[in-house]
């Protein structure tokens, strides 16, 4: 394993330390919440039954009360709750900014071009209605024709279980009617109202006391059009059904659901129950607020260092994009179903980016307010445990000095690292391709270990360099040295050669003479043979004219064989192109030179030898086939190496193996390789030479 990755695994259980502080954090965190959370169920509680107490004590068990219909369980989704208004609105029709607080309600008929929404609102003992009704083609109301049969009209039905009429005529105040004895329509002052004409729409306002309302309150619109002998279409929120007066219709509602709205008499209640930062409501089942009361005021700049801030958004903070607006009525919907509230406090925190404010929710079980779910949010400091001397002071200590022991030690061990691989670096630039070592290595004289290191590493390159040296001229050497006393042994034995009795045993050292002498010219040839090839200059070769020109040389040279060339041409297994690499061409022909001789001296006289090229996409092959003797099963490997002959014994003249092992070196030079096979027929023996073509470069 390299020791920068032991250095990043020795860092990262190093950096546990930190973690474990970490999760302490988070920890007291999560403590700090579940008492603030304690307490607050406790609140809630104690609060829950004084508002209970002061809701049965002050008003009693009213059976007309919102709160009787919550707990008679008969208030659904289409029922009326009129949401609280901080001033009333203008009754003229218009819509103005006067409800933007106020959310809509939307209202489908059977007629998909007909449809309706509308806004309920309260202030001060008034209920208000604005109704945006959805017609391209309103009619208003003829006065000279009977009853509401000639144009269109809204129906608002009341607890008292009369129903009125709001006739639509002219834009402006609209007259209301209820219905008399015989069905006579008498004019009525209970409701204020005023619509006004839009583009495809119109929209109506109205007002009317909450006592007269008499706690039931249901609407429905209806749309007359053109033919009176089909009935009209209607929307709303009660059922509708049609009388008749003699031939003209009238469309009545049925007696509307109990409707709810924001009770100021509790919000006052709720007011004696709040304190500093902690906000109260009262909803029912359908999310709908019935009073609130206390304010969550605007926080100051919290007194935290932007070091603690940093610290607690990278630990503790949620990661939150939602901004908590202290202005803006609880949303009930938005943070929690009503349904799954019980009698026992439901507890949860919800951090936004501007506040971190801790719910409780509870249902109310006695009471007028039985059903309803009473709700406390309180907003609380985010950095309260870093504001804390004792926590503060652990928690910057310990990351303190957690940080500045990993940032030494792994300053220390980077360092170490670093001082290792540029020992690595300098000791392989000083080794060439040719394993030579050059003088360039520059031990460091620090007096460390690693400095120690790094001068026994250059010593022991350098003695590796002298020796080095040595070798390279110790066939130089051996040759001047031996070649005086050989001329003296050679003398010696010409001048004993008179003596007839010993010429037997002169002959024999004179010829071990000879082989000594020539196994050393060799080893001087083979050396410089070994440099010539790391300073040989490459060009283009057409290597299929070189070797037609070095086959025909060669039909002179060994007479007693037929050396026969085979191009590309004629060989029907390739390609045709032109044989073009880059190499040297004096190295090519020595290197075919040895191929040739070496088939040459394994072939029986007169046996033809074959030179054959093959030029295929990544590369070509020169073939040297000759019949004769097998190679030997095994490794062929071994053919081209320095000083291995396998000749027969019968051959006198000495061969040291140095062909094939320049044959080798200079295809490697050329980024090849060469082989050595028998015949598939077992007719003779093929030495094939591939090296890359001059295309397979140019596109590498």
């Amino acid at each position: 394993m390299p020791i920068r990755i032991r250095i990043i695994l020795f860092l990262v259980l190093l950096s546990l330390y930190p973690w474990s502080s970490v999760q302490y954090l988070r920890e007291s965190e999560k403590n700090t919440r579940s008492l603030e959370a304690d307490y607050l169920s406790d609140r809630i509680s104690d609060i829950a039954q004084l508002v209970s107490f002061n809701a049965n004590s002050s008003s009693g068990n009213s059976a007309n009360s919102p709160s009787a219909q919550l707990h008679n369980g008969k208030l659904t989704a289409n029922d009326l709750h009129f949401h609280p208004l901080a001033t009333p609105p203008r009754i003229d029709g218009y819509e103005d900014n006067e409800w933007v607080d106020v959310p809509k309600n939307v209202l489908n008929g059977s007629n998909p071009k007909f449809s309706a929404d509308y806004q309920a609102a309260i202030n001060n003992g008034q209920l208000y209605l604005l109704i945006n009704v959805k017609d391209a083609t309103p009619t208003s109301q003829n006065y000279y024709r009977s009853l509401l049969a000639n144009g269109d009209y809204l129906g608002v039905k009341l607890g008292s279980g009369r129903t009125y009429y709001l006739r639509l005529s002219s834009p402006g105040n609209i007259d209301v009617y209820y219905l008399g004895n015989n069905d006579t329509l008498r004019r009525s002052t209970d409701i204020n109202a005023h619509w006004q004409a839009q583009e495809k729409s119109y929209q109506v306002e109205l007002t009317i006391e909450l006592r007269d309302a008499k706690s039931r309150f249901g609407f429905f619109v209806v749309n007359a059009g053109n033919d009176t002998s089909r009935p009209p279409s209607t929307v709303g929120n009660i059922t509708t059904y049609q009388r008749f007066n003699g031939i003209y219709p009238i469309v009545d509602g049925r007696m509307p659901a109990h409707f709810t709205h924001y009770e100021q008499s509790l919000a006052d209640t709720l007011l004696h129950f709040t304190s500093a930062g902690l906000r109260l409501h009262v909803i029912n089942s359908q999310c709908q607020t019935l009073a609130t009361a206390g304010r969550i005021s605007e926080l100051k700049e919290q007194d935290a260092s932007w070091f603690t801030k940093t610290i607690y958004n990278w630990v503790l903070f949620s990661g939150s994009t939602e901004n908590y607006n202290r202005n803006q009525s609880f949303a009930c919907s938005q943070h929690f179903d009503p349904g799954i509230v019980t009698s026992k406090p439901s507890l949860w925190t919800v951090e936004y980016t501007n506040d971190l404010v801790a719910y409780a929710a509870l249902s109310l079980q006695e009471g007028r307010y039985s059903k309803s779910i009473l709700i406390a949010e309180q907003s609380r400091d985010r950095y309260v445990m870093f504001n804390d001397q004792s926590f503060g002071s652990y928690l910057y200590y310990t990351l303190g000095i957690s940080l500045f022991i990993i940032t030494i030690i792994g300053l220390y061990l980077s360092i170490w690292s670093w001082r290792l691989r540029a020992l690595n670096r300098a000791a392989q630039l000083v080794i060439d391709e040719g394993g030579d070592v050059s003088s360039g290595f520059k031990a460091s004289q620090s007096a460390d270990e690693i400095g120690q290191l790094s001068r026994n590493y250059g010593s022991l390159l350098e003695q590796i360099r002298s020796h080095n040296d040595y070798l390279k001229t110790l066939a130089q050497k051996l040759s001047h040295e031996m070649r005086t006393p050989l001329a003296i042994v050679s003398t010696s034995l010409d001048n004993l050669s008179s003596d007839s009795e010993r010429k037997v045993y002169l002959e024999r050292a004179r010829d071990g003479v000879h082989r000594l002498s020539y196994i050393m010219t060799s080893m001087g040839q083979a050396k410089k043979i070994e440099e010539a090839i790391q300073y040989a200059e490459f060009e283009m070769v057409n290597v299929g004219d070189l070797l037609a020109e070095a086959c025909d040389a060669y039909e002179k040279v060994y007479e007693q064989h037929r050396i026969e060339y085979v191009p590309p041409e004629s060989n029907k297994a390739v390609s045709n192109k032109t044989a073009t690499i880059k190499a040297s061409a004096e190295l090519l022909i020595q290197m075919l030179d040895k191929l040739v001789d070496n088939a040459v001296d394994f072939s029986a006289t007169g046996s033809p030898i074959r030179v054959v090229l093959e030029n295929g996409s990544k590369e070509i092959q020169i073939k040297v086939i000759n019949s004769g003797s097998l190679l030997a099963e095994g490794n062929h490997d071994a053919l081209f190496q320095q000083l291995v002959s396998f000749r027969d014994e019968t051959d006198k003249r000495p061969h040291l193996g140095l062909g094939l092992f320049i044959t080798r070196l200079i295809a490697e030079h050329h980024g090849g390789s060469v082989s050595a096979s028998n015949l598939d027929d077992k007719s003779g023996v093929c030495f094939s030479v591939s090296l890359p073509s001059y295309r397979d470069k140019q596109k590498s």
